[in-house]
């Protein structure tokens, strides 16, 4: 979502040249509203394939490349990256999180260009929160790919002319860890224009949303969380309450959770907004994991109050109790979704006040007019690594 609605604005002004890494083989057919904006999309897709995986890695300890970035490594990839910048002459190229940043060797010999590197989240930090919630022999796995990426990360985003990380608080931590170089923040956002507040739903209707990619184990440990800790205590003032649980990948490991009552599984979705229009609110239980929550954006857009864990809303500048609610254990949690299924006047108040939020602060267009600004300006510097 940040990255089609950033493409979408900076394409407006710029010839984009789109290469990713594709989970199914259908994804290249669903990116054709990127050929709008976009002169050139391709990409390779992920192999599951576990000892072309084993290889990679392996040559990346050789190579002292974290073991965390092998499955996001393929030759393929790297080939199309070469031949690209070896026929056009880019004034940036710019790639998206750390685990790809070891496709920065692929570029043609003599690459002119200035290279961005955009952080969705800080490596190091998302594995440290993980390795923080595994126990017992899962924590060894962890621990190496904490400590490898701890490693290589902060000397790796140094080769880079820019980057740009979501929120103030990643920079800091880039910082601390010893990055050198020009870190800018350029904020997750949501389209204000397109996300119009939807109408309440019924006051009798007591349906509340927890939304996100189910196949990362942070929004998976949430949901877990939430309906063993935090839900049977929400029914047992409010019985009837329904939680729906919207979000591709990795639901095989949430089916028991339906099995409780009170909680709707939904799987992947084309359009996430008919769950929004049905919830009274949306909830974001998230104990790990990094970068900022677009999830909470959209809520947000539409009208649905928040509440969040404070690492749920890390990185997003809002005021508890205002535009937004915060509890970081079950019973404050529970008290907090009881009393917005219950005051519809505090609801509304705390949905008006996130909508006037996102459009001050959090608008896509906002903040793609401030990315155009630091490519002209890096542009004009004239140097380069």
């Amino acid at each position: 979502m940040r990255d089609f609605n950033l493409i979408k604005r900076v394409g407006r002004h710029h010839r984009i040249f789109i290469l990713s890494l594709l989970e199914f083989e259908d994804e290249l057919q669903h990116a054709e509203k990127l050929k709008d904006y976009c002169v050139h999309v391709d990409g390779v897709v992920a192999s599951r394939n576990l000892l072309a995986t084993a290889t990679v890695a392996l040559g990346g300890l050789f190579s002292a490349r974290p073991i965390a970035t092998a499955p996001y490594y393929y030759p393929q990839l790297a080939r199309k990256i070469t031949e690209l910048t070896e026929r056009h002459d880019f004034d940036v190229v710019q790639f998206e999180h750390s685990f790809l940043l070891p496709y920065r060797s692929a570029l043609a010999p003599g690459f002119k260009g200035a290279t961005v590197l955009s952080l969705h989240n800080i490596g190091v930090q998302q594995y440290r929160s993980m390795l923080d919630m595994s126990s017992g022999p899962g924590r060894i796995p962890a621990t190496l790919k904490w400590w490898l990426m701890r490693a290589w990360e902060a000397d790796a985003v140094s080769e880079f002319q820019l980057v740009i990380t979501v929120s103030e608080i990643d920079r800091t931590r880039l910082l601390e860890l010893g990055a050198r170089g020009e870190i800018s923040v350029i904020e997750n956002g949501v389209d204000c224009t397109t996300l119009q507040p939807l109408p309440p739903p019924a006051a009798d209707r007591d349906e509340i949303l927890f939304i996100g990619t189910m196949g990362y184990l942070p929004n998976r440990d949430a949901a877990r969380y939430f309906c063993s800790e935090i839900l049977p205590l929400i029914r047992s003032k409010r019985p009837k309450c329904q939680l729906n649980i919207v979000g591709s990948g990795g639901i095989e490991h949430l089916a028991d959770l339906a099995e409780r009552g009170g909680v709707n599984i939904t799987g992947r979705v084309d359009d996430p907004v008919p769950f929004y229009a049905r919830s009274q609110l949306a909830v974001v239980p998230l104990r790990s994991g990094g970068g900022s929550r677009l999830k909470i954006l959209e809520a947000m857009a539409l009208g649905r109050p928040v509440v969040s864990t404070t690492l749920g809303q890390e990185g997003l500048s809002l005021q508890d109790d205002q535009e937004i609610l915060t509890a970081d254990d079950p019973q404050t949690f529970a008290s907090q979704v009881v009393r917005l299924l219950e005051d519809n006047n505090h609801r509304q108040r705390i949905a008006k006040a996130g909508r006037s939020k996102v459009e001050k602060d959090y608008d896509w267009d906002l903040l793609a007019n401030r990315l155009l600004r630091l490519y002209e300006n890096m542009d004009r510097s004239g140097s380069h690594p």
